[in-house]
């Protein structure tokens, strides 16, 4: 069934592994070359496939891809990317997908990368492009806002690195955030620049 499965995929039968799924043929689970089906959806730019295994309550959502990365914090990076070669219309489709899976009521939007423990708000505040995502992460209920990495990293100083001062400006808004002194430290230039052009 594997074998059978991946050809569908490399020709793109859409239609047919839906179909596998509908008749109970198909597990929504199946993993693929050490990749779950849903994974493969993405990969192979799927999108039916994708809203298939996205609402059946059979699938795994919490599953990773082979760098470690659950669904959401996969879809933001693809999307966000410029190491990624996209055309508009792959692009667009890579945002369908990360609508359909912030609508998504079974998602645990705070799944972390299992190596470095990076989130899908965190990852979105890298860059402006996803500013959006980030505002509609923190609507979440429970949203961990005060995340932080292996790496040392939060989503206050990933806007801050990247300039994403949109997405900084949605964090602010939040109560609960904490502001570390190494948040401060990174700021400090950003607001010594904003005093310099007040007083002129």
């Amino acid at each position: 069934m594997n074998e059978e499965i991946e050809n569908l995929l490399k020709n793109g039968q859409e239609k047919e592994i839906i179909n596998l799924i509908n008749n109970g043929e198909l597990d929504v689970n199946e993993v693929i070359d050490y990749s779950p089906l849903i994974f493969c959806s993405i990969a192979y730019r799927m999108n039916n496939l994708f809203s298939v295994l996205l609402n059946n309550e059979k699938t795994n959502l919490s599953v990773t891809d082979g760098f470690d990365d659950p669904i959401l914090l996969t879809l933001v990076f693809l999307y966000q990317s410029d190491e990624v070669k996209k055309t508009k219309k792959y692009e667009e489709s890579l945002k369908k997908n990360i609508i359909k899976v912030l609508a998504c009521p079974c998602y645990d939007f705070n799944l972390k990368n299992k190596s470095d423990n990076t989130t899908a708000l965190l990852t979105a505040c890298k860059s402006k492009k996803t500013a959006w995502v980030v505002k509609a992460l923190l609507e979440k209920e429970n949203i961990e806002v005060n995340t932080i990495s292996d790496f040392n990293n939060t989503p206050i100083q990933a806007c801050l690195k990247n300039n994403n001062y949109e997405a900084l400006g949605y964090l602010l808004q939040r109560e609960d955030l904490i502001i570390r002194d190494e948040d401060k430290k990174l700021a400090e230039p950003i607001f010594n620049i904003l005093s310099k052009i007040v007083q002129e």
